[in-house]
């Protein structure tokens, strides 16, 4: 999984990255989520969060 941030309005959300996480469906409502705010947003621009 990787975590990714809204440059503009700082909000973070979680992007699954195997196959296992995305059939697993407990990041469903994240990559809802992302995909109305660059909706909403279109200029937005997401950077990958390092930990």
């Amino acid at each position: 999984m990787k975590q990714i941030q809204c440059t503009k309005h700082k909000i973070e959300f979680q992007l699954p990255t195997t196959e296992e996480e995305f059939l697993s469906g407990n990041l469903h409502d994240q990559i809802e989520a992302i995909w109305e705010h660059s909706e909403k947003s279109p200029k937005c621009k997401f950077l990958e969060i390092q930990n």
